[in-house]
């Protein structure tokens, strides 16, 4: 199985950073730079997986996401290659 996350970074001009979101998530984070950004996000995004995994809560969660999911058990590895104001897909897959 594969999943395939957004995540998108733009500038804040009157914040003076920049703030990065995984819309399918509903995760943001912000940085000083574009690679703060990426990465804090990638952060939240692997805790916020982790943390769901731990409780026994992560299909819920995603489902609830409107993520489909089959019963196949999941590993995590999010690329942290990222391009500033682009929507980019990230995979997690399944063994």
């Amino acid at each position: 199985m594969k999943l395939t996350l957004s995540g998108v970074i733009t500038r804040d001009g009157a914040a003076g950073c920049y703030l990065s979101e995984c819309p399918q998530l509903r995760i943001a984070s912000a940085g000083n730079t574009v690679e703060e950004a990426k990465d804090a996000l990638h952060d939240a995004v692997m805790g916020f997986l982790q943390v769901c995994s731990d409780r026994g809560t992560l299909v819920e969660v995603l489902r609830d996401r409107g993520v489909v999911l089959d019963e196949s058990p999941l590993w995590f590895n999010i690329p942290t290659e990222w391009s500033p104001n682009d929507a980019i897909g990230r995979s997690l897959q399944a063994v």
